[in-house]
């Protein structure tokens, strides 16, 4: 079978048009003018079997650079973080891994469960009383948050994916609590007195408001919440500590280092997390293109965004980096700095 997906025999193919009381195809388009009927083959790649497709994908897949192999610096915004190995095995679990907006706390108890849980870590962190369960993508959650404002769950057990989906979250005190997109879950109890969770406020969506919404929330992206929930519980109240020192820490070091080398400026004389910017000797781009050469992934080129800072890298370290490959990074920029002075 070279389709492991769509099993359709000939006998399955027979069977369908003589259903639908028709000899070919081509009669399912019979109200469809012959004139604007596409004629001829499309210009697409041949079907490939399963196997092909597999070897295919993977050969290209195996072009990607990935933090595992390399040394990697690369922020902005997606962040190379350690992510407990019980994140994935929860996720996957097939009552989460399908779930959809759990309109029915009957049948979702687990997943209300779970986001009330994301909540209640997020109020905790920030230090806030409300805290919703999610947003649909990042353009929406960016253009509520002007009204409110703006947090990032993805360094807590969700993967950089290629730049993602992420996890963002909003937590307000109690008097805004109805300026906040998204859904809240509460916690309550059942007839019989045993705990149970409900979606509690959802004031301003489409779906409960209709013309008289504010927001327009469309699904649920409670997976990555979920994620980074199993993620904060591994970790726990120390281990979140013990996270942030680190990226301090490693970052301050990577800073200190590259300062010393010639030809590089650590600019902006400001306390930093775990980003820093430093203008390099020659270009970004070609400064990252050595930087690859060597296993190492460089930092983002601010120029891109702001004209002003061109030659302008951002570098990010985090408690994923070692020292050793800070150290590799420091003598990668000290070498392209000497190629860089090398007489043509």
């Amino acid at each position: 079978m070279k389709y492991r997906y769509l099993p359709m025999t000939a006998e399955d193919r027979t069977e369908m048009l003589s259903f639908l009381g028709i000899t070919d195809v081509e009669d399912l388009f019979s109200d469809i003018p012959k004139q604007v009927r596409f004629k001829g083959m499309l210009n697409i790649p041949d079907a490939l079997s399963e196997p092909e497709v597999v070897k295919h994908f993977s050969h290209l897949a195996g072009k990607n650079v990935n933090s595992s192999e390399y040394a990697y610096f690369l922020g902005a915004g997606i962040y190379n973080h350690y992510i407990p190995s019980t994140v994935n095995h929860v996720i996957s679990r097939s009552e989460f891994y399908t779930a959809y907006t759990p309109y029915q706390p009957e049948i979702s108890q687990g997943e209300l469960q779970a986001i009330f849980e994301f909540q209640t870590m997020i109020c905790e962190l920030t230090g806030m009383d409300v805290a919703n369960s999610s947003m649909y993508d990042g353009p929406t959650a960016l253009a509520e948050a002007a009204n409110l404002a703006v947090g990032g769950a993805q360094p807590f057990g969700i993967p950089m994916q290629l730049g993602g989906p992420s996890c963002g979250f909003f937590a307000v005190k109690e008097k805004f609590m109805r300026k906040i997109p998204g859904r809240i879950v509460g916690q309550t109890v059942d007839h019989h007195g045993r705990r149970g969770f409900v979606l509690t406020l959802q004031a301003r969506e489409q779906h409960i408001r209709r013309e008289k919404a504010t927001s327009n929330i469309c699904s649920n992206q409670a997976l990555n919440a979920l994620a980074a929930s199993v993620a904060m519980t591994a970790l726990g109240k120390q281990g979140v500590q013990e996270m942030a020192w680190q990226n301090v820490q490693k970052t301050q070091y990577a800073k200190s280092r590259i300062a010393r080398l010639d030809g590089y400026k650590v600019t902006f004389d400001v306390p930093v997390f775990n980003e820093f910017v430093v203008q390099v000797p020659t270009s970004v781009s070609e400064m990252n293109r050595g930087l690859l050469k060597r296993k190492i992934v460089g930092g983002y080129d601010l120029g891109r965004n702001y004209p002003e800072l061109a030659g302008h890298m951002l570098l990010t370290v985090t408690e994923a980096c070692t020292k050793e490959e800070i150290d590799l990074l420091v003598k990668g920029l000290e070498e392209m700095e000497s190629a860089c002075n090398q007489p043509i």
